[in-house]
Order: C-alpha cells, then sequence, then structure tokens
C-alpha cells in the first residue's frame, strides 16, 4: 500500500507533465489575468486523486481530505473556488485522465486506475464537447502501436 504522499507527488508529477508537454493542453490554458495561487496542475491532480479515492462528492472530500492535503498543497482554495476552478478546467481533465489511460495501457498495468467519471458533463454544450475532442486527440495521436 502507497502513502498518501507518494500517491500524491507521483499523480502531480505525471499530470504536470503531461500538461507541460502538450503544446494544445498549454493553449487551452493561456488566460490574460493573474496566475491563480493553485496552479492548473494542482487543481486537475485534486480532482483525479478524488476519483482515484472513489470519493464523487466535492463537499465531502473537502469536508474529510481538506486538513490533510494542506502540507502537500498549502495554497489550497476553498470549496467553492475549487469547484469553479475544476469546472472550468474539465476539459483539460478529460485529456490528461485520456492520456492516464494510454500509459496504463503502455505498462500493461494489471489493475486498472478507477477513473470512471463520464467522458463528458451533463451540462456540456457541443461547442464545449468538441473543445474537449480537440485536446483528447492530439494527446490519443501518440498511443504506441500493438
Amino acid at each position: 500500500m502507497l502513502d498518501k504522499a507518494t500517491v500524491l507527488t507521483t499523480l502531480f508529477t505525471i499530470v504536470d507533465d503531461t500538461m507541460k508537454g502538450s503544446v494544445v493542453i498549454q493553449q487551452a490554458l493561456e488566460r490574460p489575468e493573474p496566475a491563480p495561487q493553485l496552479s492548473d496542475s494542482e487543481v486537475v491532480s485534486i480532482a483525479l486523486y478524488q476519483e482515484l479515492i472513489g470519493e464523487p462528492r466535492e463537499d465531502h472530500f473537502f469536508r474529510l481530505y481538506q486538513e490533510q492535503l494542506r502540507p502537500f498543497l498549502p495554497m489550497l482554495n476553498e470549496r467553492s473556488r475549487y469547484n469553479r476552478r475544476k469546472r472550468a478546467l474539465w476539459a483539460v481533465i478529460l485529456a490528461v485522465r485520456a492520456s492516464l489511460h494510454l500509459v496504463q495501457e503502455a505498462c500493461k498495468w494489471k489493475r486498472p486506475l478507477p477513473l470512471t467519471r463520464p467522458l463528458f458533463p451533463v451540462s456540456a454544450t457541443n461547442a464545449a464537447r468538441r473543445r474537449a475532442i480537440s485536446l483528447v486527440l492530439p494527446t490519443m495521436a501518440y498511443a504506441p502501436a500493438k
């Protein structure tokens, strides 16, 4: 069994490398305003960690794990701000999840990662879905040949 520090560090490293390595994701993250205190990579990592531990509700997740996450993420926002950032980054989270599934297939892991959320939020518009697909497809183009 891995400890929380190892899981969070490994997850953040993979997410950060994936996000910095994708030109498409970097273009999607460009914003004119100042950089937020909690980076986009940290928000995506927290969202994926929430899925990995199997906690579907953000209010429960924050109530139970906020103090435990503070040593790793000292700039962790309050729940409402985290929710807004997570909703704004859902297409990026989808692209990173797809990349993680490709890594999983390439490494031939025996136990699949429990990232089982639906691909698109129910409230996503067609334009938002097209944007998400455009983020995921370039990432998937690097899939290893079987």
